[in-house]
């Protein structure tokens, strides 16, 4: 799956579900929009991951 979609060689694909990786991965999105809040928080493509996700 990883083929789907380009990633900079000075970055590394991580999947991390998990509560700590799901908010690391919202304030990092916050940052690159240079914005403090979202209306909404989709997570998708956790269906191999639901284990992890939160809930």
């Amino acid at each position: 799956m990883d083929e789907a979609f380009m990633v900079p060689a000075a970055h590394r694909r991580v999947w991390d579900f998990s509560r700590e990786g799901v908010l690391r991965s919202v304030e990092d999105s916050l940052t690159r929009m240079g914005t403090d809040r979202i209306d909404v928080l989709l997570l998708h493509d956790a269906e191999d991951r639901f284990g992890t996700a939160p809930r």
